[in-house]
């Protein structure tokens, strides 16, 4: 007597009627996936502190201002200028984020105005770091200050 085989089975057919645990743990994850994806786009997008352009401070307004006073009543000599141009950098420099360097100029005739010459806060130097470049932001910044003060001294 000849005994019959059992049928083999095929890759695709599955034992036992299986429940799809493996199918509803790939779906829970895309979900999960998907709703991190959205949460971390929707905390970037509403943390984010909106500037101004012209001044680079936050809306909210600076957290602390550096006032520099220039009395140019009296003649300036270049070594003067060039110790002046070393003290201003360093307060560039020494600036923390979001803090404001105002540079008021006294005139020989005593026609001021209470408007600052130059009035920039520093920005943060931490940007997207798929698009911006922290270098490029603090040099962009010192080179907004000094072209603003070198064309009023």
């Amino acid at each position: 007597m000849a005994r019959s085989r059992p049928a083999l089975r095929g890759p695709r057919q599955r034992r036992g009627g299986g429940s799809g645990v493996g199918a509803w743990l790939v779906g829970g994850l895309a979900v999960v996936l998907v709703l991190a994806i959205l949460g971390g786009y929707a905390y970037l997008r509403f943390t984010r502190v909106s500037y101004d352009a012209a001044t680079m401070c936050p809306m909210a307004g600076p957290s602390a201002v550096h006032a520099v006073l220039i009395d140019r009543s009296d003649p300036i000599s270049a070594l003067q200028t060039q110790r002046l141009q070393q003290i201003l950098q360093g307060i560039i420099d020494g600036a923390v984020v979001n803090e404001r360097v105002d540079l008021y100029i006294l005139s020989p005739d005593g026609l001021q105005r209470a408007t600052p010459v130059v009035s920039l806060c520093r920005p943060p130097s931490e940007g997207n770091f798929l698009v911006e470049n922290p270098e490029h932001i603090h040099a962009a910044y010192v080179r907004a200050l000094l072209s603003r003060r070198s064309s009023r001294l």
